[in-house]
This record gives C-alpha cells, structure tokens and sequence, in this order.
C-alpha cells in the first residue's frame, strides 16, 4: 500500500525519511507450545522434561519478534532472548544486503507453524518455514525466481540480548575470526540447551548461521533439545533433572575480539575462549573452578557428540601459550602484564583436572614445556626460601589492589590461599610428569610440594582459633578474618588432614570445619540501611536462609585500609569483604562431606539449590538477570541479605554450587593421599 504521507528531502537533516500509514497494526502471532500462565518464581515445581517454544511470528514480514525456550516444561519460556527480531539476510551479487524484516512478506500462521513469502530482491523469490514438531523445531529455507543466481549468501541472524540471558554457542572447533563449525549447540543458562546441526558462527552476540549460498538453494535445519546425561545411579532423577541444563551454564563462552592497536595493551581473543560471561574479557583466574565438575562427568561429558572436555581444553592450552609474559607469570585478562596471583595456579589446576578426567597425555606432551614454566613461575616467588610462595602484592594494606580474584581486598605476600593452590598445582605436575613417563622430574616436583603444605601447616594454622589465617603482609602482620575458602580447599587438598604430622598439632580437618560452621552460627551484623540486624544462619530454629544467596567470602570484616579504594566505606559485608559467593559454595558444601559433616554439608546444599530451582529475578531464572556492565543493581556477589553489591550481571559463578550433585569431592584426591604418605 502507498503510504499516506511521507516526510524526505530538503526538510530531513539526515539521509531519512519517514513515512506514515493507515494500515493498521497487525501483532504478531504466537508459533509453539508456549501458554502465558501464572510465574513459577519463588515456586516449587516438577520438571517434565518436555521442550516449551515461545515462538512469536511478525505477519507482515518474515520475523520472529520473540524467541524463548525451557527444555524443562516450566515457565522460563516466558523470557525473550532476543533484542532484535530473528531474521534472514540476503547478500546479493556485488555486496547488497537486505534483510527479511525490512521487506514484505505473506505469511501462513498455524498453532505450530508460520510459512513466509517474500521477494528479497527484483526477480528473487524466497520462502521461510519455522515449525515445532514435537521436541525439535525445524526451519526450512528455498530461494529461486529468474534472479536467484544474485543471491550469493543467506543467513539466518540471531540477535540475542544479553541483558535477558547470557546466551552462548558450545562447540569444538573454531577457526578464524571466530568462526566456529557445527555441530554446536545454543547454550541460554537456566533455560536450556538447543543442538544445531549446520554450519554457523558466533560474533559476539549475534548468532549467524550461514543457510544457503550459491551452491546450496534449498535446506532445513533443525534445532533440539538437549540434555546430559545423569553421569551416577545414585543422583536422584529428581535433582538431576533440576540441575542438568544449570551445570552447562559454567561454559560461558567469549567471542572474537580482535587485538587494539595503537599502543593499547589488549591483546585480543581468538573466539571460543571460557570467560565470566559472554561479554566481559576472559579471564584466566577462578576457571578451574567452572571446570571441575567435566571431572565428575566421566564419559558423560559429551553431548549430542560435542565433548565438553575439548571445549574446556582451548581456554586451558590458550592462556599459557598465548598469554604468557616471560617471567612465566599468565595474564588475568586480555590486557597484557595484567597479572593476578592466582592465575598460574588456576589454569595449573584446570590441567591438573582435565588430565585427571580423560588421561589425555597428547595433551601433556603438546604442552609440557609452557606448563613447567607456568609451575616454575610459583617456585620462583619463593623468594625466602622457606617454601611458600610470596605474591606481587606487599599485602601491608594503604588500600592496593588485591593478589587474586578476591580483588577489592588488599591480600598479598605469604597469601594462605594462593599457597594452598600451588599446592594441588604442583600434585598436579607431578601426575601429568608421571604419567609421560619423567618419574624422577616428578618426584622432584613432589618433594616441592610436600615442603609447601609442611611449611603451609606451620605458617598459616593457629591452633588457637582452629583455623587457618588469610596471609601475613611482607611487614609480618598477620591477617585472620576467616576467610571461608582457605578452610574449605585446605580441607580437600589434604593439607588439614597432615596438620599433625606437619606441624604437631593434634587437630585436623574436623575440627576446622567445625570452626567454620561455628562461625557461621555466630555471624551477624547490623544492616544500616535497613536498620535491623541480620544473622546469617540460626541452626537452633532451623533457618539456614543464609545458605539461599551462597556462602561469604570471609566471616570477619577486614579493615578499611586493606580494602581496595572506596570499598573500605562500605560496611560489612559488602563485595569481597564478606561478600556471598556462590563460586564458594561447591568447595564448602564437598569440605564439609569430606569432614565427616555431612548434615552440615546438606543444609549448605539444600538452600542455594532452592535457589535456583525456584528462581529469583524477573526472566525467572536462578542465575542473575544477564550481562550488566553498569550501575544498576547485579546479583554475582550479594550482602548476607540478599542485597546485590556487584556490577557484572550474568556471570558463570552464579550457578558453580551446582556442581556439588556430580562432585563429591575434589578430583585430585587420589593425589593428596599420596602425598600425605611421602616422608618428610
């Protein structure tokens, strides 16, 4: 139809115009299974395993203006993951773009399927399908008329909004400039996984898949649900069925970012690379975390024909190989010289797990050299001799930027917690060096070791208190706090159970998370903004409600001049200065178990998994709302009551406790017992 009128020419400053007509507004059509009903949030409820699609279909051109799904049959579906239609771009024979949304088109509309129509071009004909059939939707593609030959590209655009879901691509192989090859599978946290079959590539959030081109004029693909395997008999069917789609939300894959010029020291991502979330930098600090869980997978670490251990693999051969300074010391981020204390130890111990998982000794091999020097750099920071590694931080306060991840918190020198990973990081070295067949470097990596948690045990524990202090400052101050992890991993790194034998002291990992749990009963503070106090948790009324948002990162507040900047005006607990994070509570909730605390261990696990099983914000998810680089109000790090502190938005540490169901325990046991018995 002929607009009504139209507003060009002289009178516009930009090349624009506007038009106006009379047709009427025609809303889009509900395509899928998906019925609006009342939120599930905050609710209980049953999963069925049945895939929803919410699937709305524009009718006057080929678009769908939302897509949502929930492979679980709840009410996630709800969520639009898009922030721009999905829709099919035409390139033509000298460049032209035109895309389906732009042009018009006729449309078919039945309950389960939407047919378009359209002319891209003089000359072009094209027609779309999307329809669900059963589990599966499948959409089919056809492009002829007199002009075909000009339509030298089709691809189908997918432009998600990070914003409602940190939605990202899991797949093997990826090329240049971040091309990635099918099979791949459609990852969007807490709402489910879809299998793609064809050729695609991921840049940044926009998903394009390549669907017809010069040799290929007809096609259909098909997207699928899909869901891992319960890797043990004795998961009950009923958690596993509410956790499966939430453990691969730990894969939050990075896009291409190409290398600034221009004297700016970003060095630029291949594609492909695991990071906090889809948007921010990779990160090489607290990966291992994320990845541990592919160990308690066993053969099930593969879905729908991608093994998810190869997916791991890059980011783990990527930081040393690309991101190595040559002090051995590996970047925090994409900037380089950008360095955190747990870095090396960190990809360390993602080598030492994944070696552990598959017995991949090609692996090994292929990178022995970078590995030993990633190794080499912790030895080199024992600059006393004494054993224990010394940080780049002085840790002596005036509000520095922390050694490790837990950055607002001014940590640095003999750093607990920093030391306890270079210990399973050098356990780990010694299996990988075994394993290759270098049994003496290996037994000389694990005297290092052995001399590590012996130094460790009489440096850190005071037996006083039952614990282990945070780190003690290059000016000899001692810094308690109680920090929850280092109980926690020295706990499952055996370095607890060798307290004894090390050091004389007759406690052990009993007692320290006994301590731990102790603290929690008797941690509070006063809310000043909401002028009431909180308590954490009351094991004698049965409110283990702290548990729901995750565990702190410390149980003392640490002092304002040894919190980076302006975070020592915050009271506590704010941000890392006792800070919830559920990235801790995997850790806490398996120490436990391995402390023979096993009710303890079960009311951690029960609250948080309420937490996400329920869901919390409003695209109903457990995980956060997506990926907020701003002011607003984010989830990843809270005050003990629930109040957000943090500024990142999805990131993959919102969902880490769920790996709690696949593993027990940590999954270099074997070689902390091992240890244990060596003679000192």
């Amino acid at each position: 139809d002929s607009p009504a009128q139209v507003i060009g020419g002289a009178a516009m400053r930009g090349p624009m115009s506007v038009a106006f007509t009379r047709q009427p507004f025609v809303p889009p059509v509900q395509v899928g299974n998906f019925k609006p009903q009342p939120s599930n949030t905050g609710k209980d409820w049953t999963p069925n395993g049945t895939t929803v699609y919410h699937l709305l279909a524009d009718k006057s051109s080929a678009a769908l203006t939302a897509f949502g799904i929930d492979t679980e049959g709840g009410d996630r579906a709800k969520t639009n993951l898009l922030r721009e239609p999905i829709q099919l771009v035409f390139t033509l024979t000298g460049g032209k773009r035109v895309g389906s949304w732009d042009v018009p088109a006729a449309a078919t509309v039945t309950a389960n399927e939407v047919r378009y129509s359209f002319a891209p071009d003089d000359g072009v004909t094209a027609a779309w399908s999307v329809r669900r059939d059963g589990e599966e939707l499948r959409m089919g593609f056809t492009v002829g008329g007199p002009r075909a030959a000009t339509v030298t590209q089709v691809e189908l655009h997918f432009p998600l909004d990070p914003r409602a879901m940190g939605t990202t691509v899991l797949a093997e192989e990826w090329g240049e400039g971040g091309a990635v090859k099918a099979p791949l599978i459609v990852s969007a946290p807490d709402f489910g996984q879809l299998r793609l079959s064809n050729d695609g590539r991921d840049e940044r959030l926009d998903f394009k898949v390549s669907v017809l081109d010069a040799g290929v004029r007809e096609r259909t693909i098909v997207f699928s649900p899909t869901r891992l395997r319960k890797p043990r008999q004795a998961i009950p069917d009923a958690e596993w069925v509410r956790v499966r789609r939430g453990l691969l939300s730990l894969l939050q894959v990075t896009a291409f970012g190409p290398a600034l010029k221009g004297g700016s020291g970003f060095l630029g991502s291949p594609g492909g690379i695991l990071g906090n979330n889809v948007l921010s930098d990779p990160v090489s600090v607290t990966i291992e975390r994320n990845l541990q869980w592919l160990a308690g997978m066993g053969v099930d670490a593969t879905l729908d024909g991608i093994d998810l251990n190869r997916v791991a693999r890059r980011t783990i051969e990527f930081w040393p190989n690309h991101r190595m300074n040559p002090d051995g010391s590996l970047d925090y981020v994409l900037e380089k010289g950008n360095i955190s204390a747990d870095s090396n130890t960190g990809i360390l111990i993602a080598a030492t797990d994944y070696c552990l998982s598959t017995g991949d000794t090609a692996y090994v091999k292929r990178n022995k050299a970078v590995l030993l020097k990633t190794a080499q750099y912790l030895i080199d920071r024992d600059l006393d001799g004494d054993g224990l590694i010394e940080t780049f931080r002085d840790g002596n306060g005036g509000r520095q930027f922390g050694d490790t991840a837990y950055d607002t918190i001014s940590s640095g020198w003999k750093n607990a917690l920093v030391n306890g990973q270079a210990y399973k990081s050098f356990l780990g070295v010694v299996r990988m060096l075994a394993d290759t067949g270098d049994g003496k470097a290996a037994d000389d990596w694990r005297r290092r070791a052995v001399r590590l948690r012996v130094a460790y045990n009489k440096t850190f524990f005071d037996p006083k208190k039952g614990r282990y202090i945070w780190w003690i400052g290059k000016d000899g101050k001692r810094h308690d706090y109680h920090n929850t992890l280092v109980q926690s991993n020295a706990v499952l790194y055996g370095i607890a159970d060798c307290l004894e034998a090390d050091a004389g002291v007759k406690q052990g990992s009993k007692e320290v998370m006994q301590a731990l749990w102790s603290a929690f009963e008797a941690a509070e503070y006063f809310d000043t903004a909401k002028k009431k106090r909180v308590d954490y948790i009351d094991g004698k009324t049965g409110n283990y409600a702290g548990f729901f948002w995750g565990i702190p990162n410390n149980m003392k507040p640490v002092p304002a001049d040894y919190n980076f900047q302006s975070y020592g005006q915050h009271e506590f607990p704010f941000y890392c200065n006792g800070g919830i994070f559920p990235l801790d509570t995997v850790a806490t909730i398996a120490a436990f178990r391995r402390a023979g605390l096993n009710d303890e261990s079960e009311h951690i696990r029960r609250a948080i998994y309420k937490r996400q099983h329920e869901g919390l914000f409003p695209n109903g998810s457990g995980f956060a709302m997506g990926v907020i680089n701003g002011a607003e109000p984010c989830y990843s790090i809270l005050k003990w009551d629930g109040t957000p502190t943090d500024y990142e938005g999805m990131i993959s540490r919102d969902c880490s406790f769920l790996q709690a169901t696949v593993l027990p325990d940590n999954p270099a046991r074997a070689l902390f017992d091992e240890a244990a018995k060596m003679k000192r």
